[in-house]
């Protein structure tokens, strides 16, 4: 099936939303360096206020620039503010603002009622991957693979890859934390497709071996796959920023490496629904892996009670 892309791609441009915060200052990880040598984190809040502000790209050069300007205090959606909300504007949370009406009265929340991927609107496809705790690391390469082989002719679309936005932490010429994650960026022409997207291809992944079970501290048996399926929520935010690195340590994960250089796909053609007896074969697969860790979750459960 041959991929479709958006032959006006130059002239319909995809946008994002940047979250920039006020309060806290920041939002990515705090790495400060121990007495011992070794490495110190902070998590940072969650954002309580600030603004947004929609941005707009027409290639993956535009979009590699926009990741590269984001700050640590900012964080990026595929979600767009909702019909009736301007494109910039200022945010507090629902706490804020039922805590101090007529002073927030203006803000919005950041919530899926006022952030959605928005119908006809060209955007990204964002994929995150956290490595699977006891498994080897996949590499930006084999993650690509990966993606080719789940959504064929996607090298005809706009991707982008890029370290997490924790990773490479240097003291002087040592590092010492590497790669934490990687994040893949697609370019797609309707926004509003991609929770199905997310579905069709956690799906694809699990045909194509990629699937798992994970055994949660209580003795949950979760299913999982290559990719985080949380970036399927809209309003979700991606701390490409990266982390706050008090002297004198250093972060270099270096710019965005560009995987193929096209345009906006048609997700709807390249990566359609699933056919009756496929669905069939991915519930056959996830009932023999989690029936497979029947075992291992008792044993969880039993050192969580």
């Amino acid at each position: 099936m041959e991929t479709k892309l958006n032959d006006s791609h130059f002239l319909l441009p995809g946008a994002v939303t940047i979250f920039t915060t006020t309060k806290p200052v920041q939002l990515g990880k705090v790495y400060s360096l121990a007495n011992d040598g070794s490495l110190s984190k902070e998590v940072a809040g969650h954002m309580i206020e600030g603004r947004y502000e929609v941005k707009r790209f027409s290639t993956v050069e535009d979009l590699a620039a926009l990741l590269s300007s984001i700050d640590t205090n900012q964080a990026i959606s595929g979600s767009l503010p909702v019909e009736g909300l301007s494109e910039a504007g200022a945010i507090a949370s629902k706490k804020l603002r039922a805590a101090k009406p007529d002073e927030y009265q203006q803000h919005v929340e950041r919530s899926k009622t006022n952030f959605t991927f928005r119908q006809g609107t060209p955007g990204v496809l964002s994929l995150d991957y956290d490595p699977r705790p006891g498994m080897s690391v996949l590499s930006r390469s084999d993650l690509w693979e990966i993606l080719q082989l789940a959504i064929p002719g996607i090298e005809a679309a706009g991707v982008l890859a890029w370290s997490s936005g924790s990773s490479h932490i240097y003291y002087d010429d040592r590092e010492l934390q590497g790669v934490r994650g990687q994040r893949l960026y697609a370019m797609v022409q309707d926004a509003a497709d991609v929770p199905r997207v997310c579905d069709v291809l956690s799906a694809r992944l699990w045909l194509a071996g990629y699937g798992w079970i994970c055994v949660s501290d209580s003795g949950a048996r979760l299913h999982r796959q290559v990719f985080d399926e949380a970036m399927r929520e809209p309003a979700r935010l991606d701390f490409v920023g990266g982390a706050v690195c008090k002297p004198p340590l250093v972060q270099r994960r270096g710019s965005p490496e560009i995987l193929a250089a096209g345009g906006f796909l048609d997700t709807r053609v390249a990566l359609p629904d699933l056919t009756r007896d496929e669905a069939a074969k991915v519930e056959a697969l996830k009932r023999a892996a989690y029936d497979a860790a029947t075992d291992e979750a008792a044993a969880a459960r039993a050192r969580w009670e």
